[in-house]
């Protein structure tokens, strides 16, 4: 089963209720694509993290990178 969520509250959306919250149709995703400036990060389940849009500035990246994952940890989206 697929699942599109989309907003900036995907946590607090129905298609949030309903494929990861209801227990009997809930489960994990699998991977998904967060807009974060201007670019496009995609983000699997089994820890990968990558944009195509990626520049030589790595300091950047890493930057963005971390608040992506901040803000998700934040939601209760990721776990360490």
């Amino acid at each position: 089963m697929d699942a599109w969520l989309r907003g900036s509250s995907v946590d607090h959306s129905v298609e949030y209720e309903k494929f990861i919250r209801d227990p009997s149709v809930g489960g994990i995703i699998e991977s998904m694509a967060v807009n974060y400036k201007h670019r496009t990060y995609y983000l699997f389940s089994d820890g990968r993290l990558f944009t195509r849009q990626a520049t030589d500035d790595m300091k950047q990246e890493t930057y963005s990178i971390y608040e992506i994952m901040e803000k998700l940890y934040g939601v209760g989206a990721v776990q360490f």
